[in-house]
């Protein structure tokens, strides 16, 4: 007897735009606390590493470039040993 597959590609999707929006949720209250409690805030905007401060100062800490991962060799399912 074959097991049926429960998930679909829409319930996947689903799925993940509740995801989304919990992170969302998340995000906005943890902001509100570090703002209320007077912790600076990292971000990441245009490829700069920001700290914004509670006095609404921002210093810029560093640049981050992207990097493109490379897949080479690794396929769905192979197991991968980090030392």
């Amino acid at each position: 007897m074959k097991a049926k597959h429960t998930h679909h590609k829409k319930g996947n999707r689903e799925e993940l735009r509740k995801l989304i929006k919990v992170a969302g949720i998340a995000a906005l209250r943890a902001k509100r606390l570090s703002t209320a409690l007077d912790i600076p805030i990292s971000v990441i905007e245009k490829g700069i590493l920001k700290e914004k401060l509670p006095n609404g100062e921002v210093r810029e800490i560093k640049s981050i470039e992207r990097v493109k991962p490379n897949h080479a060799g690794i396929k769905k399912g192979v197991t991968i040993c980090l030392r």
